[in-house]
Formats: C-alpha cells, structure tokens, sequence
C-alpha cells in the first residue's frame, strides 16, 4: 500500500480553497454557533488570505446575519454581532 502524504506546499494551498468557502456558511438559513466560532478563529488569523472572498459578499452575509438561526448559541444577536464584525479586518468598522 501506498501513501501519498502532500506537500506542505499542497497543503497550504487546500486549506486556502477550504476558506474560501466559510462566506458561504454565513449565507446558510442556519449555522451551528461552534461553526461561527470556528470561522472568526480563522479570519482573525488568516485575514489575508479570506478578506477577498468575505470582501465580495460583505452585503449578503451582514444581510443575512439579521435573520441566520444560530444553533446552539446563548445569545444569537451577539452571535450575529460577530458575524458582523469578521468584516472589521476588511474596513475596520465594528457593528453594534
């Protein structure tokens, strides 16, 4: 048996094209609240790397973040606050 262990040149590139499809979660009728936790973990830390695909449905996330179910959360307007605020990395405005 073969293993085929990628590169981590590789790997770096797959784990781009997986963030770039967390905006999309955020245009969901519902995301679970360790989800949402899990993708503001990301964009504070790879900013860079998720501010174009975030930037281009800023509108349509903050839009939808007003009526999104958040499952598990205790507070779903603070949870909707956070998905707000991830486009501070974008342009440095906090929602309240």
């Amino acid at each position: 048996m073969t293993v085929n262990y990628a590169s981590p040149f590789d790997r770096k590139d797959t784990f781009k094209v997986f963030i770039a499809t967390l905006p999309n979660l955020l245009l969901e009728p519902s995301i679970d609240d360790d989800t949402l936790r899990m993708i503001n973990q990301i964009v504070l830390r790879f900013k860079e790397w998720v501010r174009k695909d975030f930037a281009a449905k800023q509108e349509a996330i903050i839009e939808n973040a007003k009526k999104i179910n958040v499952v598990g959360s205790r507070d779903e307007n603070q949870s909707r606050l956070t998905i707000c605020n991830l486009f501070y990395c974008i342009d440095s405005q906090i929602y309240y």
